[in-house]
């Protein structure tokens, strides 16, 4: 309230777009660790990098979107495809793993602990294709 007893007007001179936040943290630590899963050099689904050993990268991607589908290859932020290897899926969870043998460095998604996670909270759901393109 002004000297005068009226409300003041406030203007908004800054959005969320430039500010850190947890969220705009997460995301940007994912970006390199998304995936873009293709068949016949089309993308037909998102994936993330799960897991990533000596000779051996695990991809965790959608399911409903690649089953059916055979010859499918994975690409990397680095611009490079892999051809991939079905390991095996649960359509209840809408969840397929595939695997890859990259000849590059890799790293897995950061996993969080889903037992501390309340209802209510926020969820991110991200997508290879704005950071593939």
């Amino acid at each position: 309230m002004s000297e005068t007893g009226t409300s003041e007007t406030q203007q908004i001179t800054h959005t969320l777009h430039g500010y850190v936040t947890d969220i705009t943290n997460v995301a940007s630590s994912a970006q390199n660790r998304l995936v873009a899963i293709e068949h016949d050099e089309v993308m037909i689904a998102s994936g993330l990098i799960y897991s990533v050993n000596a000779n051996n990268a695990r991809i965790v991607t959608s399911q409903s979107l690649t089953a059916g589908y055979e010859n499918l290859q994975v690409r990397f932020d680095n611009g490079t495809t892999l051809p991939i290897t079905f390991v095996g899926s649960d359509e209840v969870s809408d969840v397929a793993v595939y695997d890859c043998q990259p000849t590059f460095e890799l790293k897995a998604i950061a996993k969080g602990d889903s037992t501390i996670v309340k209802e209510g909270e926020y969820v991110i759901g991200m997508s290879a294709r704005n950071v593939l393109n």
